[in-house]
């Protein structure tokens, strides 16, 4: 539905890319989830992502160690990677 809706605006050869995002792995509907759609991203639900807002700063120059920041970092990686071809 999404990409419907994208492409009828953009055109067909915009790439979308799926990322889950606060991502609480206690919860079974998120492991499922995770497990139908192992090679998607996931970034956590943590506190130090949400207080990126709070401190007006991205996460890495803050809290550059955290689990959440290694998620991001993937991310970016990932995204970079299909960008370059």
């Amino acid at each position: 539905m999404i990409a419907a809706h994208v492409g009828e605006r953009k055109g067909p050869r915009v790439v979308l890319a799926p990322v889950f995002s606060m991502v609480d792995r206690r919860r079974a509907l998120h492991r499922a989830q995770l497990a139908a759609h192992p090679g998607w991203p996931a970034i956590p639900m943590a506190s130090v992502v949400e207080q990126m807002t709070d401190r007006r700063l991205p996460l890495g120059a803050f809290a550059p160690k955290a689990p959440a920041m290694e998620a991001v970092a993937a991310l970016w990686r990932k995204i970079e990677r299909e960008l370059a071809g």
